[in-house]
């Protein structure tokens, strides 16, 4: 097993940075190995599944996704990896991740990836 760790670089970086670093991720992912988790604080929102075709996100997302969110959907297709935390039901008190000075705004952008949906049950980020 493989617990692959990120730290994306927040919004004021630029788009370059991300980029980089999912490179980086692809190649610890083609190593040999059984099984690989991704996880981490991925700075991106990816908000509620807006089209059912997406293979990356269940059904349980929240809030609504920004450009970085996006760019890890798509990278999560990519890889042929889910984002856990949108796969379980949760109250909405447990989703969010990140929490403002004012504590006006919360995001869930610590996230989970796994390839095989079975072995992770109730996915939350502490």
């Amino acid at each position: 097993m493989k617990l692959i760790q990120v730290y994306a670089p927040t919004s004021s970086r630029p788009d370059e940075e991300v980029e980089q670093l999912y490179e980086e991720v692809q190649r610890q992912l083609t190593t040999d190995c059984h099984y690989h988790i991704v996880m981490g604080d991925f700075n991106a929102k990816i908000g509620i599944k807006s089209d059912e075709q997406e293979r990356a996100t269940g059904k349980f997302g929240s809030g609504e996704r920004n450009e970085r969110g996006d760019l890890l959907i798509e990278w999560a297709t990519a890889n042929n990896l889910k984002i856990m935390n949108t796969v379980y039901k949760k109250k909405i008190s447990r989703r969010w991740t990140w929490q403002s000075p004012d504590g006006c705004t919360r995001n869930e952008i610590d996230l989970h990836h796994d390839k095989q949906t079975q072995h992770l049950h109730g996915c939350e980020s502490a």
